[in-house]
């Protein structure tokens, strides 16, 4: 069995110098219209126009703001008012950090129920973008 056989590397994409960037839309300007964009260009777009080292970039950090958004949802929705719930202060900082809840209280057990979830939800988004890996590079390498 020769070398030969076991590596044989190819471009995984083709695309020519000419069409170099034709696929994707025009960024608009700002922040949100940015996001938008990262969004909505489809995975084909994505590797044909800008390969694959720079659609694993865009990948993993639509994947962080995503943890970063629900992240964002349980720090409103829950931690919050429960600080302020066990908070004695009034027009402080502090009555919105964990330092309002008292020591040995109940409300504690909130806070370690959220630093679960928070670790699941991570967990579950990384687990997705696997797949979302694996998929595309059997797409790639099936093509």
């Amino acid at each position: 069995m020769g070398s030969a056989a076991f590596v044989a590397p190819r471009p995984l994409v083709t695309t020519s110098s000419s069409r170099h960037r034709q696929h994707l839309p025009p960024l608009p300007s700002g922040f949100i219209g940015t996001l938008r964009t990262v969004f909505v260009t489809t995975r084909l777009q994505m590797l044909e126009s800008t390969g694959l080292d720079a659609y694993m970039f865009v990948r993993m950090i639509s994947m962080c703001f995503r943890v970063c958004a629900v992240l964002w949802l349980l720090a409103m929705l829950v931690v919050l008012p429960t600080n302020l719930v066990g908070s004695d202060e009034e027009d402080s900082f502090a009555a919105v950090s964990i330092t309002s809840v008292g020591e040995g209280s109940n409300l504690m057990w909130v806070h370690t129920c959220v630093v679960y979830v928070v670790y699941g939800v991570a967990l579950f988004m990384v687990y997705k973008l696997y797949l979302e890996v694996r998929a595309t590079l059997r797409f790639l390498c099936c093509e």
